[in-house]
């Protein structure tokens, strides 16, 4: 299915494009992204908790950090009309951040995840065009095809982690 044309471009204002317009972001990049950001979130959990526990998270996080996110997560909870994140504080980071907990703990992925600065690398590659769909705006053909990549090398990622490495995925909680 072809993308629809981004209602911006159309001289007169239609209804329908917009709508059209929207649904075709969603369709198309918005589920990859979505996909992405949750199983970095399963990967990164579950590694760093089998290397220490339930409070895997203090043992990774500067202290400074932790609170950052802490108070986000208690901004947004209470904030009203918000729906739950989730309860673990992993879903109240950002793509970035998942990046740079890799980062910090890179050690400790490095047997697991081949070519974990490729993977860095390539996360770096689509945090703008991620931050323009959250915001519902059309991504260049480019930044498609990177997360679409992105997307995939995320399913063979969980893919050999269960088959090649016997890990049990988990859910954060």
């Amino acid at each position: 299915m072809a993308d629809a044309p981004d209602y911006r471009d159309i001289l007169t204002f239609d209804s329908n494009a917009v709508k059209e317009s929207g649904k075709s972001i969603s369709s198309s990049t918005y589920w990859k992204l979505f996909a992405i950001e949750n199983y970095y979130r399963v990967v990164i959990h579950t590694i760093l908790r089998g290397q220490h526990g339930e409070d895997w998270w203090s043992f990774v996080v500067s202290e400074r950090w932790a609170e950052r996110v802490q108070s986000l997560k208690e901004s947004y909870i209470s904030t009203a009309g918000h729906s739950p994140l989730g309860e673990h504080i992993i879903y109240h980071t950002t793509l970035w951040q998942l990046n740079e907990i890799v980062r910090i703990a890179a050690d400790q992925f490095d047997p697991r995840i081949d070519d974990l600065d490729d993977l860095i690398t390539k996360v770096e590659e689509i945090l703008p065009p991620r931050n323009l769909v959250a915001h519902m705006n059309h991504i260049d053909r480019e930044q498609k095809m990177k997360i679409t990549f992105l997307y995939r090398f995320f399913k063979k990622l969980i893919k050999d982690l269960q088959e090649k490495h016997n890990l049990s995925l988990e859910i954060p909680m």
